[in-house]
């Protein structure tokens, strides 16, 4: 079911209980105000029901990257690890110069 659907589906529902609420202030009565709750319990189940193709626990984990797996290939991980060293530099101070 489309997320469109549902929208309708629910406003539907909606429409339906106060209609009944609107029944009873314009008859009197109470009686439609015992049924007026009925549509408003299907609401939760037709907002969480899920998708045709989609089922509980069936989610496919993103992708992990083991960082010493991208050293190896050159990757972001072997930038890092040569920062590490440049600020190792700059703080024990700057270099003499060579003579």
């Amino acid at each position: 079911m489309t997320a469109t659907r549902k929208l309708v589906l629910t406003a539907a529902m909606f429409v339906v209980a106060l209609g009944l609420v609107g029944l009873a202030a314009a008859t009197h009565v109470v009686a439609p105000l015992f049924a007026a709750w009925a549509p408003l319990l299907a609401v939760p189940y037709l907002l969480t029901r899920p998708e045709p193709g989609e089922t509980l626990g069936d989610e496919q984990p993103a992708a992990t990257t083991d960082p010493g797996s991208q050293a190896d290939e050159g990757g972001p991980a072997s930038e890092d690890a040569t920062e590490p060293a440049a600020e190792e530099a700059t703080e024990s101070g700057p270099s003499p110069e060579p003579s």
